[in-house]
């Protein structure tokens, strides 16, 4: 039995035990990351959320569902800050800024979510509109284009059609060939979902290098990539840095590949510091015992 912890769908309005993310799931996460291959990153969180839960199918997830498990998973199996490397921009001077998790979880979790409803396309065809599925919308080339990802199935005649895994192109494919498309309904529909998150800002910036500086505020919505590219700079860490983390592990510490492949990341920098902390207790230990160097005054530390 392997050990699990809630995680809250908005959806359902209810918790769902999830399992911890381990390193070799992680690792492939990196590689989607350094290769920016967004199309196929989407894919492999997706099947990440199937894989570490029995009870929900990431094909009937919204996306804030999904941004809810995402960040939760990351909260827990990585840590719950994102320390950002910033830049100002009139002196180019090099600051950090932070990001906390938990306050931005908290803020999704609790929008309201618009009811599914049924619009009537055409005669014969019905939509059913809800809460969008994908997380990336590739290149956006206009705001309506993404839109159609509030169609979740269409109803022609008596067989309905499922279309929460298709892609956004896929969608506005089939879209083109129905007569008579009532936009003004989903448009409406769109508009009442997006109205949630015109004041949600998850990240502020201001320049501690500039006197009175303007603030930045970055929010994130539910029809353009904001959403994806949090997920991404939530999961997103140097692969070769992560690579020598794995080898200390199992080079100086003596684990074994399995066990390191299978432990969370958190676990694994847990592991490390504490090597560091019993390597420079050591290092201190000895330099007691052998005291200071003849022909030299004992240190007294650096001030």
């Amino acid at each position: 039995m392997k050990f699990t912890y809630p995680v809250y769908v908005p959806s359902i309005d209810r918790h769902i035990n999830f399992r911890e993310l381990p390193n070799k799931f992680y690792i492939v996460i990196l590689k989607f990351l350094a290769n920016e291959d967004n199309t196929n990153l989407e894919k492999y969180l997706n099947k990440i959320i199937d894989n570490l839960n029995d009870d929900i199918k990431s094909c009937d997830l919204n996306k804030i569902d999904k941004f809810c498990i995402l960040i939760s998973l990351r909260i827990t199996c990585i840590g719950p800050d994102v320390t950002l490397e910033m830049t100002c921009a009139e002196t180019d001077q090099k600051y950090k800024g932070s990001i906390d998790l938990y306050n931005i979880l908290k803020m999704v979790s609790q929008l309201h979510t618009t009811k599914e409803r049924v619009c009537n396309v055409c005669k014969g065809i019905k939509a059913y509109l809800s809460t969008p599925t994908s997380l990336h919308y590739g290149k956006i080339t206009s705001p309506i284009s993404t839109i159609v990802d509030v169609i979740h199935r269409l109803e022609i005649g008596d067989k309905t059609y499922n279309l929460s895994t298709l892609t956004i192109d896929e969608k506005n494919k089939i879209l083109g060939t129905l007569p008579g498309k009532n936009f003004k309904t989903i448009l409406k529909y769109a508009d009442n979902t997006q109205k949630n998150f015109k004041d949600l800002v998850v990240f502020k910036d201001k320049s501690p290098h500039i006197e009175n500086s303007n603030v930045t505020e970055y929010k994130i919505g539910l029809y353009d990539n904001s959403m994806y590219e949090m997920i991404k700079l939530c999961y997103n860490s140097h692969i070769a840095n992560y690579y020598t983390t794995i080898f200390t592990l199992c080079d100086t510490m003596n684990f074994t590949a399995d066990y390191v492949e299978n432990i969370t990341p958190a676990e694994s920098s847990l592991f490390i510091q504490q090597k560091r902390v019993e390597i420079e207790n050591k290092k201190q230990q000895q330099q007691q015992q052998t005291g200071p160097t003849v022909g030299t005054s004992p240190s007294h530390g650096n001030f």
